[in-house]
């Protein structure tokens, strides 16, 4: 429903209101409902090296006008080069400092 007003609203002040919600409510939909069969875990906990990664490769994207050039390339090349560097830093890097007993290096041995 929120998708449905935030199209439909045309008003730039209602917007600034509207635009926070609907976009909140999309973020937490797709962290809880939408890919809880995924178990995505089993690859890796990405998580840090996407927070880590993701705004200098947006900067460097920014410097070499990939945005100016087509945006949705820029959004492509932003999130692809995001998952690997993350996956590449769990694997080589974080993997290792880890406990052996940790949940995440048992969840990767199944």
């Amino acid at each position: 429903g929120s998708l449905v007003l935030l199209f439909s609203i045309n008003n730039t002040y209602a917007k600034l209101i509207i635009d926070p919600v609907c976009y909140s409510a999309v973020v937490i939909f797709l962290s809880t409902a939408a890919f809880k069969g995924l178990n995505a875990g089993k690859y890796g906990d990405i998580s840090y090296g996407i927070y880590l990664y993701h705004f200098p490769i947006i900067q460097l994207l920014i410097f070499l006008r990939v945005f100016d050039f087509n945006i949705w390339m820029g959004f492509c090349a932003t999130f692809l080069i995001t998952i690997m560097l993350a996956l590449a830093s769990w694997h080589l890097i974080e993997k290792r400092f880890l406990k052996r007993t940790s949940h995440y290096v048992l969840a990767a041995k199944s």
